[in-house]
């Protein structure tokens, strides 16, 4: 499997493995973890299952984190946080140097999904943990992802601008949003999402920041597809713990939702250099046009 890795990333692994008395480990580690698999599903970071006493996911940076306006710091200053409340597997080892970061592996329960109120339930427990200081300013994330193609990608920036600039209104509408900030997954969709011991878990917290809770909230429902009726009010019943104010936060949701259909498309350029397709576009200017 190595051999098959770039020659970085081999590296990194092996560096990673062989400072596992550095792991922070409920008990102490007594030989080198062993690689047990390559994982699948990330779409920008290198991830293995490795196991020593227990099992552990590691990951190794495969995206430039200033670029996208990431914090590893502030990720991993949340997962104890989380980790702590029972939401996120337990962080065990960080080396921003050799861009690792180590975690514990939770077994999925198979054939196990979220229904609205799991998702609801994990919502309403994450966004009463207190806020870090990292923030995602989302107006401003926006803007740094079209600086990059501005700079790299000045075709795909021609194409999008149309776009940009019917999305102006909706940004405004989000400065103008008071709502108070709170913890955010940011990325809460399906494959982020576990059930481990009868709970839903929430993995790669990378994104993770203080924001708004209805972006996080549009982020699962976008990423679900959420369109049935029924199933959002049983989400916002649930959520709200009211029946009161359901179509202010269903207004809030559409407007998040637009935005971050924009913020999808530009995150697939910068991050994966995917370009945008047809129907990625034709789906944008679908929301676009609806509005809130």
């Amino acid at each position: 499997m190595e051999a098959e890795l770039p020659p970085t990333i081999s590296k990194q692994l092996k560096h990673s493995l062989a400072q596992y008395h550095m792991w922070n480990t409920d008990t102490p580690l007594t030989r080198e973890p062993s690689v047990i698999k390559q994982l699948s599903g990330g779409l920008s970071n290198y991830n293995f299952l490795v196991e020593a006493e227990q099992k552990f996911v590691l990951r190794i940076d495969g995206i430039d984190t200033t670029t996208l306006g990431l914090s590893r710091h502030s990720e991993w200053v949340v997962l104890h946080r989380v980790a702590e409340a029972g939401l996120a597997p337990t962080p065990r080892y960080y080396n921003p140097d050799i861009k690792v970061l180590v975690v514990d592996y939770l077994a999925p329960e198979p054939n196990r999904a979220a229904n609205a109120e799991d998702i609801a339930t994990f919502f309403k427990h994450l966004h009463s943990i207190p806020p870090i200081r990292f923030k995602l300013d989302l107006p401003q994330r926006i803007r740094r992802y079209e600086h990059h193609l501005t700079r790299h990608f000045k075709e795909v920036e021609r194409t999008l601008k149309p776009f940009a600039r019917r999305l102006e209104k909706y940004l405004e509408v989000i400065n103008s949003d008071r709502t108070p900030a709170t913890l955010c997954h940011n990325d809460l969709n399906p494959s982020n999402r576990i059930f481990f011991k009868s709970s839903l878990w929430a993995i790669d917290w990378e994104y993770a920041a203080s924001g708004n809770p209805w972006f996080d909230i549009a982020v699962a429902f976008y990423s679900d597809e959420l369109t049935n009726e029924d199933l959002k009010k049983k989400f916002l019943i649930s959520y709200l713990e009211e029946k009161n104010n359901f179509d202010e936060s269903m207004r809030k949701i559409q407007l998040y939702s637009i935005v971050y259909t924009y913020l999808e498309i530009l995150w697939n350029v910068v991050a994966l250099k995917r370009l945008p397709e047809d129907k990625d576009l034709t789906v944008l200017d679908k929301c676009l046009e609806i509005g809130v």
